[in-house]
This record gives C-alpha cells, structure tokens and sequence, in this order.
C-alpha cells in the first residue's frame, strides 16, 4: 500500500468499527446469550453480503466517488460505501426484528386448567340417628362419639336379648376399596395436652383408665393425622389411674391437644385388657330405683372383666335380601360356621293375623317380623299362657332369616287355638348358644382388634362366600349393589344360661364395649 493511501485507512477504520457496532446491536437485540465474537463477524459478514448482492446496491457502491476527485482511487471509495451499507444492515436488523432475526410467530394458551380431590366419608347410623366421620372435628375423619348400638339393662340367663339394625353409608364420591370391622383398643383421652418439641415425662387423662397397665405396654397419642408412640413407665397404672408415667420418652412431634386420642395399643390380648371392661352397678345406676346395686354384693368382681366375657355377640348383615354372619356363632372360626349366611341368634316372634286354629293342620307359620334367624331343621315352641306345643325335631323345613313374617314347618295340627299372643320360640338356637363360651364380647376383641380385622367384602348369595376378590367394597354415594354405597348390619348381644358354671358373680354389673367401622380408598 502507498503511503499516500495511509490518510484514508483510519477512516475506514472507524467506519468498520461503527458498522460492526450496529450490526453487535441489533444482534444483542434478538436476546441470544450466547453470541460470541466470531458469531458477530460473521453476522456482518452476512448482513452485509446479503444488501450487497441487490443489483441497484451493487452498482452504487462499486461506482466511483465524484467528490473525490482523483485523489483517492476507486477502490478505496467503494469500501467506504461497502461500510456504509453494513452500518444500515445493523441498523434494519435491530429495528425490525428485535428479539429474533425470524418476523414469523405462532403462539397456543391451555387456560383454566383444573384438578379436585374425592371425598370418602362414613356414615354410622344407628336406626334413624346419623353420626358422620368428620363428626370428630379434627382431620382424622374419625368420629368415636357415635350412638350405642345396644344398651339393654336388667339382664338375666337365658332371656334377655337385644339387638339393633345399623346401616353404614359411603358419603363420599369415591369408592372405599377397603372396608372393615373392627374392636378398639382401650382408649382414654388427654387431660394436659403436650407441646411439640417438648419430651413428657407422663400423660395426664380426662377420665380413669378402663384396663390396668404395666411397665413396658404401648399407648400412641392421636390428633389430627398425627400420631406418636409412647412406652408406659415403671411404675405403671392401675385401672382408673388418671396418669400414665413414662419411660425415656421421645420430644412430642405435634402440639397434642386436650381431648387428643390416647389408645392402649398392647391391649386386647386378654379378657383383662380388652375394650369391654366391667363396673359394678351402683345405687345411682341399678336398672330399678332402690334396688341393691352391685357394689353390694360381697360374691360379685370386676376381675377379668367376666359380663363381658359371658355375653354372646354377632353381627349379621343383610343387604338387598342377602345375608352374611361376620361374627358370632355361625361365623368364620367360631364352632359351627354356617353355610346359608346365619348367625345363630335367640329368636323368638308373635304369631300374626288370627293365629292358628286347634285341630287344623298347618305347614307355614305366619309371625311378626323376625329379629333373629331359624334354621331349616330347628325345634320350635309355641307358648299362651299355660299352653304350649312343641313342633319336633327337624320341623322347620326352610331357613328364615331376620325380618322374614313366614316360618315354613312339616304339617303340625295345634293342640290350642294360639293367637297373636302366641310367642314362638326358637329352642334349637337357644340350646345352641346356652353356654357358649366362644362367641363372647371378649373373644371378639381379643381376636379382631385393629391390626387383626374383619374383612367386609361384598355379598355374593346367601350360600356363597363373600367376594374377596373385589376391588370395591362400598361404593361412593349413589352406587347400587351389594358393593353399593350402604350395607346394613343387626348387632345384638345376649346373655346365656350356663348349665355347668355358676352365674351369681355377673349380677349387679355393667359392660362397656363398642365396634370401629373403618373404610379406605
């Protein structure tokens, strides 16, 4: 290069420094991070390249200068102009295309998107009378403040009975895959709430405990979904013992309030620690006004809680006319399983309409609704005033079920002309539960408490097993079946006369006890 040409270089210079500054810019403008420096030369490579080959562009800049004269050469002025136009390339690529190099777009939007959460809520009506699981008040959808199922008084051997129809709902809009009957633990409620992060050194209960406890034994605290585990101390607690000392306990992991659950998780190992647990009656609580309470009676004690290891308990279900016998005589494991869907229970009935006329054969006794079961083969007696028959072994030829009016026999010709005064009695099933020592209240708790319940599965027949295989076992509101949104159950208990045991000591006393429901997604 002349020396002449020098002056005209740094020009340039600057020209091409401005040039790659615009086109840096409108680069810088389209957001891309990564542009690196060889990135930027070759988009003023390009820009300018792309203007050039326009043939009215081509031909300005490569035309000589008339203001130059002759002093600076053709090249030189067209290198200026070539500046020139990428300044310009830089310049239109900012302006009209900010954020890209691209001016084509396209663009969707999903709006309102949506999810909710199902509800599974239980529904524990006993007769008329609701009682809800959220009914608890706390977000453990647990209710344990429902109505007795059954609360006879004034009990004696071998007469007293009392049962009570209950209909557990699904109110809630998902199907309960898991449904299940269980007994509870022996629970108590916190007097002194507990402090999270804090360690108690004891519990402090609302009431008395209902089974003794020893060093070692398990309680867990409960309060709204949380639950904590704690180890009953040395010295242990004696029934009806407000504090439950403890050993090494852990800090709290929740601020436990008063009235928080407080369950007795080694218990129902034994009639001595189950959930049913005796008092004896009082002069305030004897069935009859001035009677001679319990407490009185030098023969009677609560020891090993023996009322409720006497009284007999089942439980029958029947749902849309089929029926099922999850505990009691008659159920899985007790001493004589039924095949037709029958708990053995201490039926007697009235007889209906105008009865039955003596000397006049009859092969279907009509009867008030049943509250119990017959079995085909049963005995039955029929009793008004000081008359009575007996219609004989294996005169019942069909099985009749809890709310049935017809009792179908082989031809009896009546002896009286009974009327519905008439009570018929079923003497096979009482002979059958008198001295029953396996169906008890306690032998429920013992064998079904929580970690060991009754699986409820669907009805199938009343000669068929229940249908373990389900993945429903109480729908969501609204649904029909067997598997539907409400299955109804009798629960009844009753007292049998013992022909070998001496029954003096459950005079005077009072037995406490009650059933969990429980249903999962």
């Amino acid at each position: 290069m002349k020396r002449s040409n020098i002056p005209h270089l740094r020009p340039l210079l600057y020209l091409f420094g401005v040039g790659a500054s615009g086109t840096l810019i409108a680069v810088g403008g389209t957001g891309d991070v990564g542009f690196g420096p060889i990135d930027a030369f070759v988009a003023v490579i390009t820009a300018a390249t792309a203007v050039v080959t326009l043939p009215s562009v081509r031909a300005w800049a490569l035309a000589p200068d008339p203001s130059e004269g002759t002093a600076a050469s053709p090249a030189l002025n067209r290198t200026k102009k070539i500046l020139v136009l990428v300044m310009l390339a830089g310049t239109v690529a900012f302006v009209g295309g900010h954020g890209t190099f691209a001016i084509f777009t396209a663009e969707t939007s999903n709006t309102g998107s949506s999810i909710s959460s199902g509800t599974l809520v239980l529904n524990d009506m006993v007769g008329a009378t609701s009682c809800w699981s959220y009914g608890g008040a706390t977000s453990d959808n647990v209710n344990t403040g429902c109505a007795p199922l059954v609360s006879p008084t004034n009990m004696a051997p071998g007469v007293s009975t009392a049962q009570t129809r209950l209909t557990i709902q699904n109110g809630g809009s998902l199907d309960a895959s898991v449904f299940y009957l269980t007994a509870p633990w022996p629970r108590a409620t916190l007097g002194t709430g507990l402090t999270l992060g804090t360690a108690p050194t004891q519990l402090s209960l609302t009431s008395g405990l209902t089974t003794a406890l020893v060093s070692g034994d398990q309680v867990t605290v409960s309060y709204a979904g949380h639950t904590q585990p704690f180890t009953v101390g040395l010295a242990g607690a004696a029934i009806g013992a407000t504090i439950i000392p403890l050993s090494s306990a852990p800090a709290a992991n929740y601020s436990y309030l008063v009235n928080s659950r407080v369950e007795v998780t080694s218990g129902d190992t034994s009639p001595t620690n189950t959930d049913c647990y005796d008092v004896a009656t009082t002069s305030g609580t004897v069935p009859v006004a001035g009677a001679t309470p319990g407490q009185t009676l030098p023969f009677v004690s609560t020891t090993g809680n023996p009322l409720c290891a006497a009284a007999l308990l089942w439980v029958q279900e029947q749902t849309n006319g089929v029926n099922y016998c999850w505990a009691g005589r008659g159920a899985v494991g007790s001493p004589a399983v039924s095949t037709v869907g029958q708990c053995r229970t201490p039926t007697t009935a009235a007889l209906s309409g105008t009865g039955v006329v003596a000397g006049t054969p009859v092969t279907t006794l009509n009867v008030s609704s049943l509250t119990g079961n017959i079995a085909a083969g049963d005995t039955l007696t029929i009793t008004q005033g000081t008359n009575q028959d007996t219609i004989t072994t294996n005169a019942v030829t069909g099985n009749a079920y809890i709310n049935g009016t017809t009792v179908s026999i082989n031809s009896w010709t009546p002896s009286f002309s009974y009327t519905s005064a008439a009570v018929v009695k079923d003497t096979s099933a009482f002979n059958a539960l008198d001295g029953d020592l396996t169906d008890t209240i306690s032998n429920f708790d013992t064998l079904h408490r929580p970690n060991a319940p009754v699986a409820l599965y669907p009805l199938t027949s009343n000669t068929t097993a229940p249908n373990s295989a389900a993945t429903v076992s109480l729908g969501k509101y609204g649904s029909a079946g067997n598997a539907g949104y409400q299955r109804t159950f009798y629960v009844g208990v009753y007292l049998p006369a013992w022909s070998s045991l001496p029954q003096n000591q459950l005079q005077g006393l009072i037995s406490t006890f009650g059933l969990n429901w429980h249903i999962q997604q």
